[in-house]
This record gives C-alpha cells, structure tokens and sequence, in this order.
C-alpha cells in the first residue's frame, strides 16, 4: 500500500494535477483553481480545544498534502 500512496501524493503534488483534479471535482470543469495561485502548506494541522475547567487538549494531525489558494475568481 505504501508504494501506491507515495505514487499519488507525487502526481498530487503537482500543481497542475492538483488544480485540474479539484476544477474538475468541486466546480464540474470550471477552471476556478488556478495552478499559480496554489501554494504548499505546511501539512501538520495543530488543533487545541479548551475543555470544561480550563483544560486544554491538543490534536495534531497530518495531511498528505495541503494547499493554499490565494486567490479564487
């Protein structure tokens, strides 16, 4: 299974795959995304949720890839 994750987080990493994948998806086609305007995140998300008693508890994940869009038209 590693071997074929590893394979489609490289074609995803692309920003022209990424881009056309999600137009396609998300907006039937659109050319909403823009590959220029993606830009790669740091893929650790830091989440911390305060609890009853002022208790903090903290969830961190990973993502395969995250990207940022910096501007939709």
């Amino acid at each position: 299974m590693g071997k074929k994750d590893t394979i489609s987080k490289d074609y995803l990493d692309q920003n022209i795959i990424f881009a056309d994948a999600f137009n396609y998806y998300c907006y039937g086609r659109e050319k909403v995304i823009k590959p220029e305007d993606l830009m790669e995140l740091d893929p650790t998300e830091l989440a911390v949720i305060r609890k009853k008693m002022n208790r903090l508890i903290t969830n961190k994940k990973m993502r395969d890839i995250l990207r940022n869009c910096s501007e939709l038209t």
